[in-house]
């Protein structure tokens, strides 16, 4: 960068942006803001044409070359362009939260080999946990996990209480777990079954509890494929946790 290498550039740009009151990266960034408020501005200028002066604006636009129709498809195509750098920009994010999890906030073994372009983080959730008839003590009572949902397999974890981050505790493959709601005695909870297993949980709210088992299936509905009547996914054959 030509303002980190040269003293001068720097100091000269630092006096402009004082005169102006505004900074070089705002003002690359303004294209991209306006580009935002184009589509809106379009409809907005179609909403608001007096009706007098419709005949005289197809007059106007039919001598240039263009229609009525053709105005309204310029904030349609604009859109278009925004919602193609709104899920670029979702999905750059989504792979930086990601890696983050990975490499940084979740520790165990084989964490970082886990990064994979193919794999998206779908939702996180504050939950707390037990194995339905587990005769391990770690399991039998409901404690507090983290759970990542990503778009193949779910990974349960557990604060660290001696330094930052989590520690995982189990990995489930999401073509072999089922979640559903589950709501005794009034309380909002979810139950998580692989096998033979069953996990009951529950979190702060309902709707947490109604997100979190949406973001599962949602996420497993992606996944499944049916190949000559047959599903087949990434996870692979079933196998116990117990």
């Amino acid at each position: 960068c030509v303002v980190q290498s040269s003293p001068k550039v720097a100091q000269v740009l630092s006096q402009i942006e004082q005169e102006l009151n505004i900074t070089l990266a705002q003002l690359l960034f303004r294209p991209m803001q306006r580009i935002c408020q184009y589509p809106l501005l379009f409809r907005q200028v179609h909403e608001l044409l007096d009706k007098s002066l419709e005949s005289a604006l197809e007059d106007l636009l039919r001598k240039s070359g263009n229609t009525r129709t053709n105005f309204v498809r310029m904030a349609d195509d604009v859109q278009r362009v925004l919602d193609v750098v709104n899920e670029k920009v979702r999905v750059q994010e989504n792979a930086l939260r990601m890696r983050g999890i990975l490499a940084e906030e979740l520790h165990g073994a084989g964490m970082k080999q886990l990064i994979d372009p193919s794999r998206t983080l779908v939702h996180e959730a504050q939950i707390r946990l037990r194995v339905e008839g587990s005769l391990r003590p770690e399991w039998r009572a409901k404690r507090a996990y983290k759970l990542y949902v990503f778009s193949d397999l779910l990974l349960l974890a557990k604060r660290n209480v001696t330094n930052a981050g989590f520690r995982l505790k189990l990995k489930l493959p999401l073509g072999e777990t089922t979640a559903q709601l589950s709501c005794a005695d009034g309380k909002p909870r979810f139950e998580l079954t692989r096998g033979i297993v069953k996990y009951i949980g529950s979190a702060g709210t309902l709707t947490e509890v109604q997100v979190l088992v949406a973001s599962i299936n949602h996420a497993k509905n992606r996944l499944t494929q049916y190949v000559n009547g047959k599903i087949i996914t990434a996870s692979g054959p079933a196998r116990a946790t117990f």
